[in-house]
């Protein structure tokens, strides 16, 4: 399944009814596998739900999460951050009964990145420099291709962001 997970896929409550769009994807530090979708949900897609993909399964028409679409649309909402920790995955753990062997559930999230290996340095919080390394100060330019796209599809992200914080 983890090779089929991408951001934007639809997301679907266990009967298979829509109730929103991938953002991104959380897995705890120690781990490779995401853990967590966050779901765009809500009218218009601006608000964010994290859910537990145990028990999700890709599928034809989008990512099946086991969870009813109530619980999904009232769990906690939280912000698409690099890291999630605190009181935010508390609620989540709290919200969806979660719990580990060895705790209550997860104590820190971090955004997965299949290129980001389990215990590297923390992810750098500038998307952009991120998703294009020649971004970086002293670094040779880009060529004009897909890096380009991914610049201009960031720039839209963050205002699209901006725009959805003044209309709250």
């Amino acid at each position: 399944m983890i090779e089929h997970l991408r951001p934007g896929l639809p997301a679907l409550d266990s009967a298979g009814q829509r109730v929103g769009r991938v953002e991104t994807f959380y897995r705890d530090p120690d781990r490779e596998e995401p853990a967590f979708a966050c779901v765009k949900t809500g009218r218009f897609g601006r608000r964010l739900s994290l859910v537990p993909l145990a028990g999700a399964s890709v599928e034809d028409d989008g990512l099946r999460l086991a969870y009813g679409r109530r619980q999904i649309r009232e769990a906690p909402p939280v912000q698409a951050d690099s890291e999630l920790a605190g009181e935010q995955l508390t609620g989540i753990s709290e919200h969806y009964e979660l719990s580990r062997p060895d705790g209550p559930g997860p104590t820190r999230l971090v955004r997965h990145d299949p290129a980001t290996p389990p215990d590297s340095a923390e992810p750098d919080p500038d998307p952009v420099r991120a998703r294009n390394p020649a971004s970086v100060p002293g670094a040779p330019p880009a060529p004009a291709g897909e890096d380009d796209l991914l610049v201009r599809l960031d720039s839209l992200e963050r205002r699209m962001r901006a725009l959805e914080r003044a209309l709250d």
